[in-house]
């Protein structure tokens, strides 16, 4: 029962974190600015035309787009996983993703992701996005979505990856929303691992997930709990399809946001006069940081 409760308070932390999608305030700043490039990227046997440039927020986004071919849902992950790759994902997460998101990759025809802060990966430099100073660490957030096929149907996927790890080690969640969407909860994943160097890299417990209302978006978010300092390389993803509200003529606009969510604890002191003599409080108190991704607007 004690978990069952915990669980509904992570949840409900969690819609008021995902409230705040739009309330961002990163301090970014960009060594160079560059138009839209298209670039042939090649990963194993695929080829893929990946739009790439620096957006009004200083992100890096990636888009990719096709000509619809009549391919179902398979087992065949090849081009998906090369895909997720050539659009800056790295391979710990894409392991993380569940089959069922894979099969739905395998036949998208229009994907574009967008990264807050990156090192850098083998199929391309994100060379103009500085770092997300958070708790003393840094973290990459990423987050995209996928056309299913020609439908109106869409994958959303969100990571978060420590690059150095924070301070403190409470709660964390990671999210994204939708507007004009609504969200298949059947098709919600959760997922986070852990890197320790003895025992390589291991999975990390999910606390709980639940589906996300703000206004006209929907969306999901999952809660973990961060490692001890013995660990290191944190990573989470959530996975999700919604569908475009609306009938198969209409041309809704949609804007899809990933966050994640830190949890730090303040402590403050307080001195007062009491009867006794002088009196010190000391109040402990959680809060959330927010590292969210400006909204990607996408028209279909």
């Amino acid at each position: 029962m004690g978990k069952r409760i915990l669980g509904v308070v992570l949840a409900l932390a969690i819609i008021l974190t995902m409230i705040a999608v739009s309330m961002y305030g990163l301090e970014m700043e960009t060594s160079n600015d560059i138009t839209a490039m298209t670039t042939l990227i090649e990963v194993d046997e695929f080829s893929f035309d990946i739009t790439e440039h620096v957006d009004e927020h200083r992100r890096l986004t990636r888009t990719f787009e096709r000509d619809f071919v009549p391919i179902s849902r398979s087992t065949d992950y090849g081009f998906a996983n090369a895909l997720l790759l050539a659009l800056g994902f790295n391979l710990e997460i894409i392991d993380m993703i569940p089959s069922e998101a894979l099969a739905a990759i395998a036949t998208t025809t229009f994907a574009t992701s967008a990264i807050l802060y990156s090192v850098g990966d083998e199929y391309g430099s994100h060379r103009y996005i500085s770092p997300n100073f958070v708790d003393g660490g840094i973290i990459q957030v990423h987050h995209g979505a996928f056309r299913v096929g020609n439908s109106r149907t869409y994958l959303f996927v969100t990571s978060g990856h420590w690059l150095a790890m924070p301070n403190q080690r409470g709660t964390g969640s990671i999210g994204q929303l939708a507007s004009n969407i609504s969200v298949n909860s059947s098709t919600i994943s959760v997922s986070a691992s852990k890197y320790h160097p003895n025992f390589g890299r291991m999975s990390v417990p999910i606390v709980g997930w639940t589906e996300d209302l703000c206004g006209n978006r929907e969306g999901a978010s999952g809660a973990f709990t961060l490692p001890p300092r013995n660990f290191y390389g944190f990573q989470a993803i959530i996975t999700f399809e919604g569908t475009l509200r609306g009938s198969g003529t209409d041309n809704y606009p949609m804007n899809t946001a990933g966050t994640y969510s830190h949890q730090v604890l303040n402590v403050n002191w307080g001195v007062g006069m009491g009867a006794r003599g002088f009196l010190i409080g000391v109040d402990f108190a959680h809060h959330y940081i927010d590292i969210t991704s400006p909204p990607l607007q996408i028209w279909r």
